[in-house]
């Protein structure tokens, strides 16, 4: 038996090679207690070491008088007791992986670990991964593969040209026989994220139409005064992903500012949700649909609203955005609303850009070889959409083949990738860096020869 941990901005999964899914998820982000005094920040040790940690990930928000913050900024770890803790955690408790809320001390696993880690990884990094796992997990071997060369592996391919559509990033960059070729990478911080906090100003919006004002919105979301500043807002984008991931859908083709104003009225009084769980892909919008709030409150959902939502991946305009949605645009954003999204590349433009890299031969093998893959792939009609967008800016002829696998599978591609990796019999003899080697040899010679991180 293998074990698999793939690490990512959003998620960290967790399970065994061969397995068809992860046994395992826990948020990316980790709790640590206040001062009733609301003072300097003081950690409390708890069951899992000094950290509160989400599993399943909405246990966050459940909590009171936590500050929330991500183990990762731009897929680098920001926080390594944080992560030496879950390690700890998941692999001194390999041997019953579905009890999740207890810490276990069995002694650690005898079984090598697989590691799906994220793009751009930089070289300390990886070094201090390796450092832990053998020195504090005590593990036997470990070998790790990108999230985007298991992606591809997850849909029947060692080549292609690999979009991730992820939470923090969408990102575009070859892979070639297995190994992900990131000095050609292109992404865009339209993805995920961006997506969930705009939900986010439609339900705030949706509330304060039905109130006549704002101030209810925490209790509408299951948050209260006891939490922190940052718990609320954690507890806020958890109720916004759920909406996203149910209603979020994309239309064909762009949705045209001139044609949003007819639509405001009936998305003014249903602008937090929309319903796209039709199999089709086509511009015609359905009945609407009813979305559930922590306290109770059911809000009645125009089918328009979600392909709103992901339009700003295609067509990353505010303005647009709440005009087409008929709400104010507030004055104040929180994350990657801050910025100017305007200046962010579209999806379509970094797929583009990534194919002028390319003699024409390997540029038509890629535009006929695109996998798709990433939670935020699993929108209804993404993948038609991707194609229309990329048509235009192709020669005539250019037939773009998109590939993707069932809906429940792309989201977790990157883990099945890494599950088939682990499942192979020349898995542990030939692809890991066993303890005695790296024991032998030292850190930076070890890697250098087994070419891991590659």
């Amino acid at each position: 038996m293998s074990l698999v941990l793939e690490l990512n901005s959003h998620h960290l999964r967790f399970g065994k090679g061969g397995d068809v899914k992860p046994e395992i998820l826990f948020s990316s982000h980790y709790g640590t207690k206040r001062r009733a005094t609301g003072s300097p920040l003081k950690r409390k040790r708890t069951s899992n070491g000094e950290f509160t940690f989400g599993t399943p990930p909405n246990l966050l928000a459940k909590h009171n008088d936590l500050d929330i913050k991500s183990i990762f900024q731009h897929n680098q770890v920001r926080e390594w007791q944080a992560v030496e803790a879950i390690f700890e955690h998941l692999l001194c408790s390999s041997s019953r992986m579905k009890t999740t809320t207890t810490t276990t001390t069995t002694a650690p696993p005898k079984a090598p670990l697989l590691l799906v880690e994220p793009l751009r990884s930089d070289r300390r990094q990886q070094q201090h991964m390796v450092e832990i796992l053998f020195e504090k997990c005590a593990i036997p071997a470990m070998g790790s593969v990108k999230c985007t060369s298991a992606g591809v592996f997850a849909n029947g391919r060692t080549s292609a040209l690999a979009l991730d559509m992820g939470h923090s990033f969408t990102s575009v960059v070859p892979v070639k026989d297995g190994f992900t070729d990131e000095s050609k990478l292109f992404r865009t911080e339209l993805a995920g994220a961006v997506m969930t906090e705009a939900t986010l100003e439609l339900l705030r919006a949706n509330v304060a139409s039905r109130h006549g004002h704002s101030n209810v919105f925490n209790e509408a979301l299951g948050t209260n005064d006891f939490q922190s500043q940052s718990q609320r807002l954690y507890g806020a984008l958890e109720v916004a992903s759920q909406w996203k991931e149910h209603f979020c859908s994309c239309t064909p083709v762009r949705i045209a500012p001139s044609s949003s104003s007819s639509s405001s009225s009936s998305s003014s009084s249903s602008s937090s949700s929309s319903s796209s769980s039709s199999s089709s892909s086509s511009s015609s919008f359905s009945s609407p649909a009813l979305f559930t709030l922590p306290d109770g409150t059911q809000i009645t959902s125009s089918a328009e609203s979600g392909t709103i939502v992901s339009e700003l991946l295609f067509d990353p305009n505010l303005e647009n955005f709440f005009d087409a949605a008929g709400i104010k645009q507030p004055t104040k954003f929180t994350g990657h609303l801050m910025n100017n999204i305007s200046r962010m590349e579209s999806v379509g433009k970094i797929l583009f850009q990534s194919l002028t890299q390319f003699d024409a031969d390997t540029k038509r093998a890629m535009w006929e070889n695109i996998v798709l893959f990433g939670g935020t792939s699993t929108a209804v009609g993404m993948a038609d959409r991707v194609r229309r967008e990329l048509i235009p800016l192709l020669p005539g002829k250019a037939t773009v083949k998109i590939i993707e696998t069932k809906v429940d599978d792309r989201a977790i591609s990157s883990w099945i990738g890494g599950s088939i990796v682990a499942s192979t019999l020349d898995f542990e003899s030939n692809l890991c860096l066993t303890k005695s080697k790296y024991e032998e040899d030292g850190l930076d010679r070890a890697l250098m020869l087994q070419e891991m991180f590659q």
